[in-house]
């Protein structure tokens, strides 16, 4: 029986740009159409990629009249974040892209993010050596720089490859460790997807349903969280022992991957 991982990619958020007051109004407009253009990008990224691509390539076009380096750093990321559902290979080379401008700048507070996206690239090509290269690296960095969501990412990362590669104690000791920081840190969708984990390392199969269930509650929370509902109520439905039960769960994952564009999660 295929039981579903649960990752989630990290968003350019954290970013905040000011504008100075004798900025002309157009581009107070344009930082603000920034900070949209990113949530549009998050929203739409699985339902509509075409959509959010064009979004993302709005903010390059802005990062062309602002030059600034965080800006393209910015841009460049939702470039990869826009990529992601469908062309893999562009999504990597735009992360790339962003994190050699962070490196030449010394900005560490934006390379956490990146390098746990580029971790999750190479996770999903199954190249796991360098995957858990890259998770330790945004962990280390992400704790100097106190990004805790990073970390709680970086954590429940590393778990589902502990599990694919049959270390099944370290990956539970890696989903408590994000589920400890995400609770910490009042971070719901990373409740959420840590709780979602670490149900298959429990034995008990009530207690593995409540958390299953539990990790619903936090996921609903978020934005853009569609594959991981659907993903969540796909492992419920294995975990169900009531044929009835485990066809609605399953019906409810199928609704929300015909609603969101999830091919993978439909087959």
């Amino acid at each position: 029986m295929r039981v579903l991982f649960i990752t989630f990619l990290c968003f350019a958020g954290g970013c905040v740009f000011s504008t100075p007051l004798q900025e002309k109004p157009k581009h107070r407009y344009l930082v603000d159409s920034l900070q949209i253009w990113e949530s549009l990008v998050s929203y739409n990224r699985i339902s509509n990629p075409d959509l959010s691509q064009s979004y993302a390539r709005k903010a390059v076009k802005y990062a062309k009249i602002k030059k600034s380096g965080e800006t393209f750093i910015k841009a460049f990321t939702l470039m990869g974040i826009a990529f992601t559902q469908d062309h893999k290979d562009s999504s990597y080379y735009y992360y790339n892209l962003a994190l050699k401008i962070a490196d030449s700048l010394k900005i560490s507070t934006k390379k956490p993010d990146l390098i746990y996206n580029l971790a999750i690239l190479n996770s999903n090509a199954y190249d796991y050596k360098n995957a858990i290269v890259l998770l330790d690296s945004a962990i280390k960095i992400s704790e100097r720089v106190r990004n805790y969501l990073v970390m709680s990412n970086s954590y429940n990362m590393m778990g589902n490859i502990r599990q694919e590669i049959q270390d099944n104690s370290t990956a539970r000791m890696n989903y408590e460790t994000a589920l400890k920081i995400a609770r910490e840190h009042s971070l719901y969708e990373q409740v959420g997807i840590a709780l979602s984990n670490l149900y298959r390392t429990e034995n008990d199969q009530d207690k593995a349903l409540l958390l299953l269930k539990e990790a619903i509650e936090y996921l609903m929370k978020g934005v853009g969280t569609q594959e991981e509902i659907a993903n969540t109520y796909i492992n419920i439905g294995y975990a169900e022992t009531n044929p009835d039960s485990a066809l609605f769960y399953y019906k409810k994952a199928l609704e929300i991957a015909k609603n969101g564009n999830l091919p993978e999660v439909e087959i």
